[in-house]
């Protein structure tokens, strides 16, 4: 863990310290789980679309794994957001519903599609 004065050097141009003395001060880290998932999904998301567009154009002449599943969790991911987007309006507004769940339902759903219609195409 960094020390108070380490800390409030390297965030210097942020928010005003208190003083190092004033009662409840603390420094913690923590990990949000859920923040780091949705994340990642975003991520994988930006990837996985544009690798899926790209394979779709070059899918006549030749078929590859890599890329069928990147199409397939590319589309998993965004049926994934509408759903979450769809809820988020049908509940009145009160932020995402379950994000991380959703997306990793998405992602995995996705993956065994992939799969299994990667495996179809192939026979």
């Amino acid at each position: 863990m960094p020390t108070y004065t380490t800390f409030a050097e390297r965030f210097q141009n942020g928010e005003r310290f208190p003083d190092q003395h004033s009662p409840g001060i603390s420094i913690r880290r923590t990990l949000k789980l859920d923040l780091m998932i949705v994340e990642s999904l975003f991520g994988i998301w930006a990837v996985t679309a544009l690798v899926g567009l790209l394979y779709r154009r070059l899918r006549r002449e030749q078929s590859d794994l890599t890329l069928h599943l990147a199409l397939s969790i590319g589309m998993g991911l965004t049926v994934a957001a509408i759903v979450s987007i769809g809820l988020w309006i049908l509940l009145g507004g009160w932020g995402p519903p379950a994000l991380a769940f959703l997306g990793s339902v998405g992602l995995i759903a996705a993956t065994v599609i992939g799969f299994a219609s990667f495996k179809r195409a192939r026979t």
